[in-house]
C-alpha cells in the first residue's frame, strides 16, 4: 500500500486544514473553489493534480489490455469529466482519489462498452 500511495502523489504531502497553512499550501477544497472562481494559478495547480490520472490508467490491469491510444483516450475523457464535475467535490477524500474514483468510472464503462460490443458480433 505504501508504493500504490507514492505512485498517485503528485504534489507531496496530501495537504489537510491542519497543514494548509505551512508553505502556503491550499486545501483539496480551497484548490477547487480556487479553479471555480477562476483565481490566477489554480486551474494550473490542479491541472497538476490531473498527472494521477494517467498514473493510474497506466498502472491498472483493466487498462492494460486496451493499446497505448485507447488509454490516451480514457485519460482524456477522465480529465474532462474530473474538471466539468469539480464543483460536485465534497471533500470527504483526498483531491485525488476522488479524480481515481472517475477514473475508474470511465475505465469501467469502456470495458462494459468493448464487452457489449463483442456480444453484438
Amino acid at each position: 500500500m505504501k508504493n500504490f500511495r507514492r505512485s498517485v502523489t503528485t504534489t507531496g504531502p496530501p495537504e489537510s486544514p491542519t497543514n494548509a497553512g505551512a508553505g502556503g499550501g491550499r486545501t483539496d477544497e480551497e484548490l477547487v473553489r480556487a479553479t471555480l472562481d477562476d483565481r490566477p494559478g489554480a486551474s494550473a495547480a490542479f491541472a497538476a493534480r490531473m498527472v494521477c490520472i494517467h498514473r493510474y490508467l497506466g498502472s491498472s490491469t483493466a487498462a492494460r489490455g486496451l493499446g497505448s491510444a485507447a488509454i490516451d483516450d480514457l485519460a482524456q475523457e477522465a480529465v474532462l469529466r474530473t474538471w466539468a464535475n469539480r464543483a460536485r467535490y465534497a471533500g470527504s477524500a483526498r483531491l485525488e482519489t476522488w479524480m481515481i474514483g472517475i477514473t475508474q468510472n470511465v475505465l469501467l464503462e469502456t470495458l462494459r462498452r468493448r464487452a457489449d460490443d463483442r456480444q453484438r458480433r
